[in-house]
């Protein structure tokens, strides 16, 4: 990214609202499948965004003898 970033604050604020470029969405889905959302931003010199999503569905356990199956 090499735009000049924005002020996260002001973006994801007003709950209950569409605001932005939909990042309280994003965060919301995060959480619903035990994942996690990151934003980096500084006005002037960019923005970074990090997500985290788990490779075992939530409530799921795998053990490191369970080989899994395969689809």
């Amino acid at each position: 990214d090499h735009g000049k970033g924005f002020a996260v604050e002001a973006t994801c604020q007003r709950a209950g609202q569409q605001v932005g470029i939909g990042l309280r969405g994003m965060e919301e889905r995060m959480r619903l499948v035990g994942g996690r959302l990151e934003i980096r931003s500084t006005p002037g010199h960019g923005t970074e965004i990090h997500v985290w999503v788990p490779l075992t569905p939530m409530g799921e356990v795998r053990h490191a003898s369970d080989p899994g199956t395969t689809r």
